[in-house]
């Protein structure tokens, strides 16, 4: 029986996807859980290099249109 190390839907990712808040101005980060496949994480876990390039892109994106 194979185990996976990662799985999307989890306990923090919940957590996270709860906390976005626009009236104590708190807004959505990346979910890289979305935004990554399987070919991106190296161990089923981890980011592998192109995880981590879609990842940082992601967030200089994100981060670049904050008003």
């Amino acid at each position: 029986m194979e185990e996976r190390s990662h799985s999307p839907d989890n306990a923090v990712a919940r957590a996270q996807l709860a906390l976005p808040d626009p009236g104590a101005n708190l807004r959505s980060g990346v979910n890289s859980d979305a935004l990554l496949d399987d070919l991106d994480r190296y161990d089923d876990c981890h980011f592998g290099s192109s995880g981590e390039q879609k990842v940082a892109k992601a967030w200089a994106d994100l981060l670049s249109n904050v008003p």
